[in-house]
C-alpha cells in the first residue's frame, strides 16, 4: 500500500508519524494474493499494535495502552446444511494457496504454515490476521474469545502440576515453561442431527433356576439345591430417535487429540459471531480435517449415544444388537474457534505438551515421572501390604 502526504511535513519523524495515523484511520485490510486478504491490528491513536485483552471485547494498544471495544459484526451465529458444505467442497476442493505474507509495519516477508490464520510478524511482532476470505474453504462461522488471561493459565498450570505427584520438583517450579507459552485458536467442527435408527436384536430376562448337587458336608456326602442365575432371550426389533447437538470434533492435528479433548467440555453458548480482531495478537489455525472426514468422527461418537438408547428400548437385564440402520436428517455444521494455552518444553531431551482450556483454565498435558518417586511409592506400598497381612495373621484372626 502506498501513501502520498502534503509537502508540509518537514522531517522524517513527522511523516512516519503521520503515515501510521493515515493507515490507522484508513483500513488495516491489505490485500494479500489473488484469494487472500490480511489485516493488520493497529492503534488508532498512535499507529502502533494492538492486541485482544482476555475477559474483555476490547483490544489494547502494546504502546500507549489506548483501548477500542471491538464492535459485534451484523450477522448471527448461523449452521449450515451438510449437505450444501459437501457440495461446496465437490466444486472447490481444497488446495494449497500463497503462503507469503508481507508485514506493513516493517516491510519484511515471511513465510507462513498453510495452516496458518494470524500470527505475529517474526521480525517486529506486528499482529497479523489473513481474513477468512478464501473461496477454497469452508468459512469460519464463530468464535469463543479468550476469556483467561496468560498470568491466569500460568498460574492453573502451576496448580496442575503441584498435584501430579510423579512429577519432578524441578518440573513443579515452572522450569522451562514460561518461554514457550503462547495462545492459540484451534478451529473445531460441530455438527447437529436428527437420527432414525431401526434395530432389531435380542432382549435378555434372568431367571433363577436350581440345580442338584452333592457335596461333602464334614466328611459326608450331601445334597444340595443350588439358584443358578439363566437367561431368556426374546427376539425385539424397533426404532429409536435421537437428536444431537453441537457434536464437537476436533478440526487441527498439530496437538494430540487425546491431549486437547480432556479440555471438555467448553460453554459454547458463549461463542460469538467470526470477527478477526479475536485473533490480535495471537495465533490460530484454520482447519486441516476437512469436512467429510469429520462427519465420519462426529458419527462415531453418535453412534456411542445411539447404542445406548436402543439397548434402552429394548429393555430387559441383557441386550443384543443385532442389526442395525441409522438415517441421518436435517444435518447441519458450523466452523469454530476455540481459545488454547500451549505449552511445550524439554525435559532430558524429550518433549511434553501441556494445554489449557482458555475459557475455563481447566489443564490437559504430558508430564515426566520422577522414576525416584515411582519406585519410592512401590516399596512404600509393599511395605505397608507386607504390615497389614503380618498383623492380620498374627492378631486380626484371634490367635495371640
Amino acid at each position: 500500500m502506498k501513501f502520498s502526504f502534503s509537502k508540509k511535513f518537514q522531517n522524517k519523524s513527522q511523516k512516519k508519524q503521520a503515515q501510521r495515523q493515515h493507515q490507522a484511520a484508513q483500513s488495516d485490510t491489505l490485500a494479500f494474493s489473488d484469494k487472500v486478504s490480511l489485516h493488520q491490528f493497529s492503534c488508532h491513536q498512535c499507529g502502533a499494535a494492538t492486541e485482544y485483552l482476555p475477559s474483555s471485547q476490547k483490544l489494547i494498544c502494546t504502546s500507549c495502552g489506548h483501548e477500542e471495544v471491538i464492535q459485534p459484526v451484523s450477522h448471527q451465529i448461523t449452521e449450515t446444511p451438510l449437505e450444501k458444505g459437501f457440495k461446496n467442497l465437490r466444486i472447490k476442493p481444497l488446495s494449497p494457496i500463497n503462503n507469503q505474507v508481507l508485514c506493513q509495519n516493517c516491510g519484511a516477508s515471511s513465510t507462513w504454515d498453510i495452516d496458518s490464520l494470524s500470527d505475529l510478524c517474526p521480525y517486529c511482532q506486528t499482529p497479523i490476521a489473513k481474513l477468512d476470505t478464501e473461496n477454497n474453504r469452508l468459512q469460519i462461522e464463530a468464535i469463543v474469545p479468550f476469556a483467561l488471561s496468560k498470568n491466569s493459565a500460568k498460574k492453573s498450570l502451576a496448580k496442575w502440576l503441584k498435584n501430579r505427584w510423579f512429577a519432578p520438583n524441578t518440573l513443579k517450579q515452572m522450569q522451562g515453561h514460561y518461554k514457550q507459552f503462547e495462545g492459540i485458536y484451534l478451529p473445531h467442527w460441530t455438527f447437529d442431527s436428527l437420527t432414525h435408527s431401526d434395530y432389531s436384536g435380542l432382549r435378555g430376562e434372568y431367571y433363577i433356576e436350581y440345580i442338584t448337587q452333592t457335596r461333602i458336608v464334614n466328611g459326608r456326602p450331601k445334597t444340595v439345591r443350588t439358584p443358578v442365575t439363566r437367561t431368556r432371550w426374546f427376539r425385539v426389533a424397533g426404532q429409536v430417535r435421537v437428536m444431537f447437538d453441537d457434536i464437537l470434533v476436533l478440526a487441527s492435528m498439530i496437538i494430540p487429540k487425546i491431549i486437547i479433548n480432556r479440555l471438555r467440555p467448553w460453554h459454547l453458548s458463549e461463542a460469538v459471531a467470526y470477527t478477526p480482531e479475536y485473533l490480535a495478537g495471537l495465533k490460530s489455525k484454520y482447519y486441516q480435517l476437512d469436512l467429510q472426514q469429520a462427519f465420519k468422527v462426529a458419527q462415531q461418537s453418535m453412534n456411542t449415544e445411539i447404542n445406548r438408547a436402543i439397548r434402552q428400548d429394548i429393555g430387559g437385564d441383557r441386550q443384543q444388537i443385532q442389526h442395525k440402520k441409522t438415517r441421518y436428517q436435517n444435518s447441519t455444521y458450523k466452523l469454530i474457534l476455540l481459545p488454547v494455552w500451549y505449552s511445550s518444553f524439554e525435559y532430558r531431551g524429550k518433549r511434553y505438551q501441556t494445554v489449557i482450556n482458555g475459557q475455563t483454565g481447566k489443564v490437559s498435558g504430558e508430564y515426566p515421572k520422577s522414576h525416584f518417586k515411582i519406585i519410592g511409592t512401590v516399596i512404600l506400598v509393599t511395605l505397608l501390604t507386607t504390615g497389614v497381612f503380618y498383623w492380620w495373621s498374627h492378631y486380626g484372626s484371634g490367635t495371640y
